[in-house]
């Protein structure tokens, strides 16, 4: 699975806005046979509690009702309760209802505590995700114009993104970035309107940024001391104080704190 956990960092654009979508390959170790005997109930084949919870969140909403007809240890009403769905579950064996009886009093100990964690991982994901997209814009547009209209990409000396306080007013789009684009002397226009084309189609039409253009002619801004600069072939590796050494550029006011970059090389690892 190595290579689909480090997918949503390189392609922040295929992951949903409001944190990491599950993975093309989930990883859940079965319970070994008769591992709950000691603390829960002797099943001869339990299922993994997190698969079971996995399904669940992605198959139902919270206050949903679980049925299972089949409960025996009681692991699809486990998960249920802990992705907050009502549950009801039927088994011919008295003594399995006994045991949920006393294990759902544990789990509702632990669920609070749970779920904070998991709104907090969420909220970083989102946040991670929101910043590798407005920096991995500027530098698949730049790639597709060293590729395919190398004459404006020779003209522009690098971008930098600033989020904008406006709210957007186009349609399917969450966050609006204005990004500055220092050009060498030369057709503003021509530059702006190949630019124009490329954002308004796919894959940079589909980041969910509303981009304002502005055009500088300058080798780099006149202040830096806020900007942080990043690897136009890579945005996601690493982050410096902007010297504006490498041309061309791509800069932001954008940092990521200690937790996203732990985040990040966690999933490169």
């Amino acid at each position: 699975t190595f290579d689909f956990k480090r997918w949503w960092v390189k392609y922040p654009e295929r992951y949903s806005t409001i944190g990491k979508s599950p993975t093309d390959v989930w990883e859940f170790p079965i319970p070994v046979q008769g591992s709950w005997g000691n603390q829960y109930v002797r099943h001869f084949c339990p299922l993994p509690e997190g698969l079971i919870r996995q399904i669940i969140e992605l198959c139902s909403d919270e206050g949903d009702t679980i049925l299972d007809p089949f409960a025996g240890s009681g692991s699809v009403l486990s998960g249920a309760y802990l992705a907050n769905r009502k549950f009801i579950g039927l088994d011919i064996n008295p003594e399995y209802k006994a045991k949920f009886d006393k294990h759902i009093k544990t789990l509702q100990k632990e669920r609070p505590i749970e779920t904070s964690a998991s709104a907090e991982e969420k909220a970083l994901f989102s946040k991670t995700i929101k910043k590798l997209r407005l920096l991995k814009l500027p530098s698949v547009l730049l790639k597709s114009l060293r590729l395919q209209a190398p004459d404006v990409f020779s003209a522009i000396n690098g971008l930098v993104a600033i989020p904008s306080t406006k709210s957007c007013d186009q349609s399917h789009k969450l966050w609006r970035i204005t990004y500055t684009v220092y050009i060498k002397s030369g057709s503003k226009q021509s530059i702006e309107d190949e630019i124009i084309k490329r954002l308004k189609a796919k894959p940079l039409s589909k980041y969910g940024i509303q981009a304002d253009l502005r055009f500088k002619v300058s080798k780099k801004p006149k202040s830096v001391r806020t900007l942080y600069e990043y690897p136009w072939t890579s945005t996601y590796k690493t982050q410096n104080k902007f010297e504006g050494k490498t041309y061309p550029f791509i800069a932001s006011n954008v940092s990521f704190a200690r937790k996203e970059r732990e985040l990040i090389e966690k999933y490169l690892d």
